[in-house]
């Protein structure tokens, strides 16, 4: 949802993440050991519904942005 983020951990090798909206935008990522990565998802208007597009963006902009979100809501009335 707006202003929320998501986190994981995973092991090193080749990622590839996905957005998917009314479009699909991917990022690949050669991931190493000790790492963070920071993702950004531009959602705008698209014809029917959102579109996305995922950019790779620096630690400080990452944490910057970080500041503003909360994790996303999950339960019953948030599928």
């Amino acid at each position: 949802g707006p202003e929320s983020y998501l986190c994981w951990e995973r092991k090193p090798g080749a990622a590839r993440i996905v957005g998917k909206e009314e479009n699909e935008s991917a990022v690949d990522l050669d991931v190493e050991s000790n790492q963070v990565y920071y993702l950004f998802q531009h959602v705008r208007m698209g014809w029917a519904q959102a579109r996305n597009k995922l950019e790779v963006v620096p630690e400080a902009e990452g944490t910057n942005i970080l500041k503003k979100c909360h994790p996303p809501k999950v339960g019953p009335e948030h599928p």
